[in-house]
């Protein structure tokens, strides 16, 4: 039986969602987030998955709802809601970020992984980055 909730967040994430890697001087992490304007849109996935919720200020007189969530936590994410994704674009951005946290989890720690590694993670960044701009015309 689908679970209606996962449909349901499915749905608001295709439209108000994005996905990221994120790369800093220290390392490369998956990000997955929800902004909406209305807080019944984001607070169920803090609910049900974790992360961190704040408010955004926006001019003129907007306030915006945020949830993020990163690492292994967006990986499981992306997998139990990808099955209801509707946007193609958006599934395959899904499927390269579960395979990017996939491949982190090889070689332990942040400071064992071997510039092969490093090479890889930076080509997933990449897909996942051009996959994003070309959001405007899916």
């Amino acid at each position: 039986m689908i679970e209606e909730q996962l449909v349901w967040m499915a749905g608001v994430f295709d439209g108000e969602g994005s996905i990221s890697i994120i790369r800093s001087k220290r390392q490369t992490t998956l990000v997955a987030s929800v902004g909406n304007t209305e807080r019944e849109l984001v607070s169920p996935f803090k609910h049900r998955f974790g992360g961190t919720t704040w408010i955004e200020r926006r001019p003129p007189d907007k306030t915006m709802f945020m949830w993020k969530i990163s690492a292994r936590q967006a990986s499981a994410f992306l997998e139990e809601i990808l099955p209801y994704l509707h946007s193609k674009r958006k599934r395959s951005i899904a499927v390269l970020a579960i395979e990017f946290q996939q491949i982190r989890k090889w070689g332990g720690g942040k400071s064992s992984h071997p510039p092969q590694l490093k090479a890889r993670e930076e080509r997933f960044r990449l897909a996942v980055r051009k996959a994003n701009d070309g959001r405007q015309r899916d």
